[in-house]
């Protein structure tokens, strides 16, 4: 049997309500892909849906049922089962825009059949807003070649909101797996460290102008709703913590990729520094120094490059006025941006 094009790994905990949506698209990707569920010890139905998809595909859609370990844990587990050519982790309360998973597919054999070798393709993604019926997505038209092979040194100046995301990399599973990347368990927000750390490893990608991940958000139980966020700082943190580690960014020698590579890690810290303060608690300006430190003992260079970036500069003012200011910036991105 020839190698799937495609291995898209569902993480799913507790979502009878959301799976059947998310799995109807994936399939239709037919025998090109491989999907793998991974049910992390859900306590509602979700297996036995997830069993219902397996039935109804066989060749195509597998479970795995583990003990609850967290979204990085299932990723972890979807990754070293995975055998297609390419790796996507698809979450089970989001799903893809059909039309464009078969224009991914088709992208992905024409490369195949040209033998032009591509490392990782990128897509756009759309926020979903469930609270008023909003649509907002995130393109890189004016950030990257589109339709064609490019390298780092092709790119241009990525906005703000404009970086690249678990839902926007679709990574070559041998280069992911070559990588070394091991998700922490029951944590959150390891998503980030997915996309980074493993970056330098992919030398050549490709950028098909397509809305393929539609990532439902504003669920009120949601990991990036505002009170989540804060009850679950901690686990920022220590996502933020394996980030800072994975490179001394000095070393990278693409000075484009080093150039993003600083502006993601600082983004991160910025959005830590940021909800430690909307807490309100005065222990967590403790947390903000401890960071602080982390940074600055692990590399002194990336501590100081960092330290200059606006945004973060502005998230660790402290006192009234400081947190006046970081609470008024984050309502006002928050309204505009609506990314979370």
């Amino acid at each position: 049997m020839s190698q799937k094009l495609l291995t898209l790994v569902v993480p799913s905990y507790n979502v009878e309500n959301y799976i059947r949506r998310c799995l109807d698209t994936l399939v239709l990707g037919g025998d090109d892909v491989e999907i793998i569920i991974v049910n992390d010890g859900s306590k509602d139905s979700t297996a036995e849906i997830a069993q219902e998809y397996v039935d109804a595909y066989p060749g195509i859609v597998s479970l795995v049922s583990k003990e609850n370990g967290g979204h990085g844990s299932t990723v972890n587990t979807g990754l070293s089962l995975a055998t297609g050519e390419y790796f996507f982790v698809v979450d089970s309360d989001d799903w893809l825009e059909v039309k464009e998973l078969k224009t991914l597919l088709r992208t992905i054999k024409e490369k195949k059949r040209e033998n032009i070798s591509v490392d990782m393709y990128i897509v756009n993604y759309v926020y979903e807003h469930v609270e008023d019926g909003t649509h907002n997505a995130v393109h890189y038209r004016n950030a990257l070649p589109i339709d064609k092979v490019f390298t780092w040194s092709d790119t241009k100046k990525f906005d703000l909101v404009q970086f690249i995301l678990m839902h926007s990399t679709v990574q070559k599973t041998s280069i992911l797996k070559a990588s070394g990347v091991v998700l922490p368990e029951h944590t959150f927000y390891v998503d980030n460290i997915l996309v980074y750390q493993p970056l330098p490893y992919f030398k050549t990608m490709y950028y098909i102008d397509i809305d393929l991940y539609r990532y439902f958000i504003g669920r009120i139980d949601q990991s990036v709703s505002h009170t989540s966020m804060i009850n679950r700082i901690d686990q920022y943190i220590r996502v933020a913590k394996i980030m800072i580690t994975s490179h001394h960014l000095e070393t990278i020698e693409d000075p484009k990729l080093r150039k993003y590579m600083y502006s993601y890690l600082s983004i991160v810290l910025t959005v830590v520094n940021t909800f430690l303060t909307l807490s309100k608690k005065e222990e967590n300006n403790e947390k903000k120094k401890d960071l602080w430190n982390y940074l600055k003992g692990f590399d002194k260079t990336m501590h100081r490059k960092i330290r200059i970036k606006p945004l973060y500069a502005a998230s660790q003012l402290n006192g009234k006025a400081g947190r006046f200011i970081i609470r008024s910036g984050y309502k006002v991105g928050r309204k505009i941006f609506k990314y979370n």
